[in-house]
């Protein structure tokens, strides 16, 4: 489940803190099918080993959740999603660092009361099917027949309670498929989950000005070296705007914070005059359509991956409920760009918005 983010803001963050210091280290990697982008102020034996450490965070995420390839031969892991989700039904051992993540995954499906659900691959793989259709991304209608066949695959397709169990015995750690009716898909959670293990990462080791950058989709900023108040600015893209557009309509200032968008302009098809995404219910297996956008801005990347494709189908009565039942325990702040183009603001406390 791709996240959309402001990648004129992403360039513009970047160069802010390249300029201020010789000692500002960049790095790229590819893992996750998208570029992870990163940047440490500090010597430069120590930057080389806190990116060196990042990079392996990204890569051991990148191999244990991918749902598309098998690990590779040399991979000292045991087993990954892709090989998981061929084998319904059986107790397979895995190793802690996914046992951990999938647990995590359980916590915030149970808090999000199943909005947020990564066992509902199959679905998601019938709505990516016609996303990703030549026809559709050539700029062509999909068919009414492609759409009836689309509602057929759909309707065979049961959401299972208690898809997958975890446990442990001896000091494994092992999982069990509930049936072949699970696919797990850790897409809308691993990028941040890896995030927040980079952060914590930096935090442990006193670094204080960074950027980390994972695909757009999961953003966490440390300090900003150059401005007086350490805060980087952040625009907030228009979701309504042309494909290379970087038309915004808010900005934000951030530090040390993590800041996740989920949109619907950046993978769908239209259909009957009305744009289906790629953020499916769990409750109806269909996109909603409540929002064009939600921004988080949180201490923990892992939890707003989450959250946000969560929220993105609750209805605005049901979010109202479920904040106040929730931010007590949980510090989060929303910005909301609803389906009717007005921007809702109330679930911000303490970060400056500015409209654009």
């Amino acid at each position: 489940m791709k996240k959309i983010f402001s990648i004129v803001t992403v360039i513009a963050l970047i160069i802010t803190l390249s300029a201020c210091t010789k000692d500002t280290h960049r790095f790229y990697i590819s893992a996750m099918d998208t570029i992870i982008e990163a940047e440490v102020r500090d010597t430069k034996k120590n930057a080389n080993k806190n990116i060196k450490v990042i990079e392996d965070i990204y890569l051991t995420y990148h191999h244990l959740t991918d749902n598309f390839r098998d690990l590779p031969i040399d991979s000292a892991f045991k087993t990954n999603i892709y090989a998981i989700n061929k084998r319904p039904g059986e107790k397979i051992e895995i190793d802690f660092e996914l046992y951990e993540i999938l647990a995590k995954a359980e916590e915030y499906r149970i808090l999000t009361d199943g909005y947020f659900d990564v066992s509902i691959g199959k679905i998601i793989d019938v709505w990516k099917e016609v996303i990703q259709s030549e026809d559709w991304l050539e700029g062509n209608d999909i068919t009414e027949a492609e759409w009836e066949e689309l509602v057929r695959k759909i309707d065979e397709i049961e959401v299972q309670e208690n898809a997958y169990t975890l446990f442990h015995e001896d000091g494994k750690y092992y999982i069990k498929l509930k049936n072949d009716q699970v696919k797990l898909d850790l897409g809308a959670f691993a990028k941040g989950y890896a995030t927040q293990k980079a952060y914590e990462y930096l935090e442990k080791n006193k670094v204080k000005n960074f950027i980390i950058v994972a695909g757009g989709s999961s953003i966490y900023l440390g300090e900003n070296a150059k401005s007086e108040d350490k805060q980087f600015p952040v625009g907030l893209i228009n979701p309504n705007r042309q494909k290379n557009d970087g038309r915004l309509y808010g900005e934000i200032k951030v530090k040390n914070n993590s800041i996740t968008s989920s949109g619907n302009n950046e993978q769908f098809f239209m259909y009957g005059d009305i744009k289906y995404h790629h953020l499916i219910s769990t409750k109806t297996k269909y996109p909603m359509h409540y929002y064009h956008s939600l921004t988080m801005v949180t201490k923990d990347a892992g939890f707003a991956d989450a959250i946000t494709t969560a929220i993105f189908s609750m209805s605005p009565e049901f979010l109202e409920s479920w904040v106040e039942r929730v931010r007590e325990t949980y510090d989060f702040e929303i910005i909301i760009f609803n389906y009717d183009n007005t921007i809702d603001t109330r679930y911000m406390v303490d970060t400056e918005f500015e409209l654009r």
